[in-house]
């Protein structure tokens, strides 16, 4: 059970396969700024990555969910080792990405949520 996600050359477009078969738009705007370019991907499983389109596409995870994540080597194929019901795509632009990592034991002790990424 698993995924894989790649881009779509020369289109703002991402194709899924595997567990579950689509062809996304992605929420970006190529041409108006570096940082249109970019978005984000969140999996059922609890990964974040952050992801970029144009001339040279790639992602980054960001955070580690259940299933085993991979890159190829060109930084341009993810593959996901895991069952994945649902994942969403949002644009990075003007986007701040918020997340806790632990469970807190104590409410007295609580650490403040860790700003991951943000985008201007």
């Amino acid at each position: 059970m698993a995924i894989t996600i790649q881009p779509m050359p020369n289109e703002p477009r991402l194709r899924i396969w595997g567990d579950m078969d689509a062809t996304l738009s992605v929420p970006a705007v190529l041409g108006v700024s570096e940082d249109a370019a970019r978005y984000f991907i969140t999996l059922s499983d609890g990964t974040l990555i952050r992801a970029q389109l144009g001339d040279e596409p790639g992602f980054e995870v960001l955070i580690e969910g259940a299933g085993i994540v991979a890159i190829d080597e060109a930084g341009q194929t993810l593959r996901v080792e895991w069952a994945v019901e649902w994942l969403a795509l949002s644009p990075a632009a003007h986007a701040t990405v918020l997340a806790q990592k632990s469970v807190h034991a104590l409410p007295l002790f609580q650490r403040p949520v860790e700003r991951i990424a943000e985008a201007a």
